[in-house]
């Protein structure tokens, strides 16, 4: 357990760097007023982004202790390769999917103006796949040199992997809404440039291995539908705390490292599990969850940990007068958001194996989403009745 916890730690510490993220919406919240489907989006894009890391992180850190992948970039395997194209697949295709849905969702509610649906659509797309593209060499090599150190790269891909994809698709998330802010049109003709850029590139890369990544594929755009459906929930939660409480700076800056650190904590123990599935360690049964316990209560301590750490430093820079208040909530979406996610997570691994599917294409993303959705619905609840 000691042993457990010192990863954990080791893992979700990296989500301090979540607070950036946070710390750049809360010094551009204005931006959320640009357009009325600004707000829903972006927790959307968070998850999306977070569901297909998850999937790579899933994969990858399975691949290095099965020895299907190697610890570094050249002269690797068929897998690892299929793996790279696979994740620009797939966020593509999360893109698409997301934004379609934002732009159905989005017109329902009457926050999207008849004939304008290209703009999320495009929008979305293009934080999606600069994200992609930056992200998942810097997670790779993070997954490389922990393995070749010793570590177990369960607890610390993905965990390393979301709070850097965090900060960066906040960023590109801010500076996009610039650009489409400044000028419409060029918005347009730069999106598009890049989305045929990003498709010249991901087929150069798979076209030598189209079998492996369509087979990556096949369970992905599963979770990727399920995703979809799952983020708006987020949406909307974030879209009632910037209605309701638009006015606490301090909230934006910790949002981000809540839902990055609940969806970590579901990877770490998911990837886990997944793990000992492959090993046989455990056998594809709820009762195997018991036996998962003490890493369990590890992960909870040191996300507990996290969580007071996020609050006072979010006090402390956004206002110190509203630090008792905003411990007091974070605190309590812990207690309510880590064990339902610690929980879903295991049961998607379960469910996966006993339907013979490959959990590393399930567990992270979908535990990601959900977790994202519960971690915002459980904040907004707070936020606005305890």
């Amino acid at each position: 357990m000691i042993s457990s916890f010192k990863q954990g730690m080791l893992a979700l510490i990296f989500n301090v760097g979540s607070l950036f993220a946070g710390f750049i919406i809360a010094l551009n919240v204005w931006v959320f007023g640009i357009a009325n489907w600004v707000v829903i989006a972006y927790p959307g894009v968070m998850s999306v982004r977070g569901a297909v890391a998850g999937l790579a992180s899933g994969h990858l850190s399975t691949g290095l202790n099965l020895g299907t992948i190697r610890p570094g970039f050249r002269g690797n395997t068929r897998d690892f390769y299929a793996l790279i194209g696979g994740i620009m697949l797939s966020s593509l295709i999360g893109g698409i999917v997301l934004s379609l849905a934002l732009a159905i969702v989005a017109s329902y509610a009457g926050l999207l103006v008849a004939g304008e649906a290209v703009f999320p659509i495009m929008f979305v797309l293009s934080v999606l796949m600069l994200t992609s593209i930056i992200t998942f060499p810097f997670s790779a090599f993070v997954g490389f040199q922990s393995f070749k150190k010793g570590l177990d790269p369960d607890y610390i891909v993905y965990p390393v992997m979301s709070s850097t994809a965090d900060i960066l698709v906040t960023a590109i998330y801010v500076l996009t809404l610039f650009i489409y802010n400044a000028s419409p049109n060029t918005f347009l003709i730069y999106s598009t440039a890049l989305l045929l850029a990003y498709i010249g590139v991901m087929f150069f890369l798979i076209r030598r291995r189209i079998h492996e990544t369509l087979e990556l594929l096949k369970e992905a755009i599963l979770m990727l539908v399920i995703v979809a459906v799952i983020v708006h929930i987020a949406g909307f939660s974030l879209e009632g705390i910037y209605r309701e409480i638009g006015s606490y700076p301090g909230v934006y800056m910790v949002y981000p490292a809540l839902l990055s650190t609940a969806g970590d904590v579901g990877s770490i123990l998911g990837s886990r599990a997944t793990t000992k599935l492959a090993l046989g360690e455990i056998k594809a049964t709820p009762i195997s969850m018991a036996g998962m316990l003490p890493e369990f209560l590890a992960v909870w301590l040191s996300s507990l940990t996290m969580y007071s750490t996020f609050g006072f430093l979010a006090g402390i820079t956004m206002g110190v007068e509203l630090l008792p208040w905003l411990l007091e909530k974070i605190l309590i979406v812990n207690l309510l958001a880590i064990p339902m996610t610690a929980f879903m997570s295991f049961l998607i691994a379960i469910g996966a194996a006993l339907r013979g599917w490959n959990p590393d294409s399930f567990v992270n993303p979908i535990e990601s989403a959900m977790a994202d959705a519960l971690t915002a619905l459980i904040l907004y609840a707070v936020l606005t009745i305890v």
